[in-house]
């Protein structure tokens, strides 16, 4: 079952290699669910009074949308490493911050602050350790 799901357990190379057109359609697919969840928690897309399924979707697209587009690619082992930590640390923060603040905003730009802090600590961590 886990080969169904991981193109390197099937002995397959992972197709969206850099420099292919699919690397940077995940690449750039990634970039756009960031910005279009960002319009829609602002409330920039479908203006509502209510809290309603645009502004949730956008809250949770940082974590739906761009974190596995950019896992599906194949990226170095300190990338890999910190898009895993994403993927489980979003949730725990989306779920989280809703009881503080009740605010779409509020958890996109978390997410966003998270996903830019997560990836600095990664790529520095790989020049702190021998």
């Amino acid at each position: 079952m886990a080969a169904t799901f991981a193109p390197r357990a099937s002995g397959k190379q992972n197709p969206a290699q850099k420099g292919t057109l699919l690397y940077d359609i995940f690449a750039y697919q990634g970039w756009a669910a960031a910005f279009v969840g960002g319009l829609l928690s602002f409330n920039l897309i479908f203006p509502s009074d209510h809290p309603d399924i645009a502004r949730l979707m956008g809250m949770w697209s940082v974590w739906m949308l761009t974190v596995p587009s950019w896992r599906a690619r194949e990226c170095a082992p300190e990338e890999k490493s910190a898009l895993d930590i994403l993927f489980l640390g979003m949730p725990l923060l989306n779920i989280a911050l809703p009881l503080v603040w009740k605010s779409f905003a509020f958890v996109w730009t978390a997410d966003m602050v998270m996903l830019f802090s997560v990836y600095y600590w990664k790529k520095a961590q790989r020049y702190l350790l021998p």
